[in-house]
């Protein structure tokens, strides 16, 4: 019986030591993963850690947002097998569970802060990507609830799964992320010298429409106002079949203008034009990025560049949210104009000018959006993507100056006085005729 039950353990501890050899190419006791999204460990991994990753535009500010992660036992296909290094093939068991009756084996939370610091995208530490910028958090997920609970070494099924956190702190409106699809992750169990079970490697595998996809690496990425393919960021989309074929994310509209333009023999080019502007976000845990340009090119060939083309300015301040609104206020001179980023479909932005009619006599003339019927000065945009949603603001001011004016008046004026002195002689001389 004794040499039956040993003869059992050394097939057993076999099979483990042939699959830490289908792990030889990862540091042992590593407990995040390698590039190829694997984790060994010699003494038990308790938990699964990875990075969050959110890949946004390079403009567009960290909104504040929360996302759960979950790991439940999974139910093999029937054959299912995975290979391991040197080509080993081996099966694959169905998910244990940690608690009898549930499958959820851990959960873990990730949040980002609103205006959360960003760095360069580089997904691949190669180079950095065009015009993405990125914010990464930690996840760490604790499998230690399955210790003891593995009736065998082998390979066990799991499905790792990502939401988004609803409550209010960190609800985001949700059309605008791209969220990374689920993961096939692949528990390996082994033996120690007393014969108990441990989790000695992990595989995590990118899941797709028609099943379990390539091997992933280790890390959850999301798209916050990006197009491109979010499991993949520097797959080209157009031609995805061609893993040499790379094209960074491109941003999804999301911005706006608001621009001066000073006319007329009057117009003072020099002056700063007062304008409030509100923005009403979609969720209240939105924030924007909204700063001042100037053109240093011509009207026929712009070029807009960030600054002031009069008095240097600061990037524009944000109110805190008030009644369901942000409140921006700025000063616009000839040529200069704010540019909004982080915008949302159907969000409302109402930019308005000071009155410059009434004090200081220029016609202003509003292009885009909904003019108010009500004040000319001011206009409402319902952004609405891939569509023209900028506001021009023109003001005009053609004024005679008084010496012109007096000079224009003054012929007729002294025909009007030769005309009454040659009335006042000839009635005199006509008095001194009776």
């Amino acid at each position: 019986m004794n040499l039956k039950k040993n003869l059992g353990r050394v097939a057993t501890a076999f099979l483990a030591t042939a699959m830490l050899a289908s792990l030889t190419a990862v540091p042992a006791s590593a407990e995040t993963p390698t590039t190829d999204g694997v984790w060994s460990s010699t003494t038990g991994i308790t938990a699964i850690e990875f990075d969050k990753v959110l890949m946004l535009p390079e403009k567009v500010k960290t909104p504040a947002v929360g996302f759960t992660f979950t790991l439940t036992a999974a139910d093999v296909t029937p054959g299912e097998t995975t290979t391991g290094a040197n080509n080993t093939i081996l099966e694959v068991k169905d998910g244990v569970q940690a608690t009898v009756g549930d499958n959820t084996i851990a959960t873990g939370d990730v949040t980002f802060t609103a205006g959360q610091a960003t760095s360069a995208a580089d997904p691949d530490d190669d180079d950095n990507m065009i015009g993405v910028n990125q914010v990464t958090s930690h996840v760490a997920l604790n499998v230690s609830g399955l210790a003891g609970k593995f009736p065998y070494a082998g390979v066990y099924k799991y499905t790792l799964t990502e939401t988004f956190d609803t409550t209010n702190a960190n609800r985001a409106d949700e059309d605008d992320f791209t969220l990374g699809s689920s993961r096939t992750v692949y528990l390996y169990v082994s033996l120690d010298n007393d014969g108990d079970t441990y989790i000695s490697g992990v595989e995590m595998y990118i899941n797709t429409d028609s099943g379990k996809g390539g091997k992933a690496d280790g890390n959850f990425y999301n798209f916050y106002m990006l197009n491109g393919d979010v499991d993949d960021p520097d797959k080209d989309p157009d031609d995805p079949d061609d893993p040499d074929d790379e094209k960074d994310p491109t941003p999804i509209d999301n911005e706006m203008t608001v621009q001066k333009t000073v006319t007329g023999t009057m117009g003072d080019k020099g002056k700063a034009f007062d304008f409030t502007m509100t923005i009403a976000p979609a969720v209240n845990t939105k924030v924007y990025n909204v700063v001042y340009e100037y053109n240093n090119g011509t009207d026929d060939a712009p070029n807009w560049v960030e600054g002031s083309r009069i008095t240097p300015k600061d990037n524009v301040q944000i109110s805190e949210l008030k009644d369901g609104v942000y409140t921006v206020t700025f000063q616009l001179a000839h040529n200069e104009r704010v540019h909004i980023y982080g915008l949302s479909q159907n969000e409302v932005v109402t930019a308005t000018e000071a009155d410059y009619t009434t004090n200081g006599g220029y016609q202003t003339t509003v292009t885009g959006g909904n003019v108010d019927t009500t004040n000319q000065n001011k206009t409402s945009v319902t952004f609405k993507k891939d569509a023209n949603n900028d506001v021009a603001y023109t003001n005009k001011l053609d004024t005679v100056s008084p010496t012109g004016l007096a000079m224009n008046i003054a012929p007729y004026a002294l025909l009007v006085v030769v005309a009454a002195g040659a009335c006042f002689v000839f009635l005199r001389k006509r008095r001194e005729d009776d």
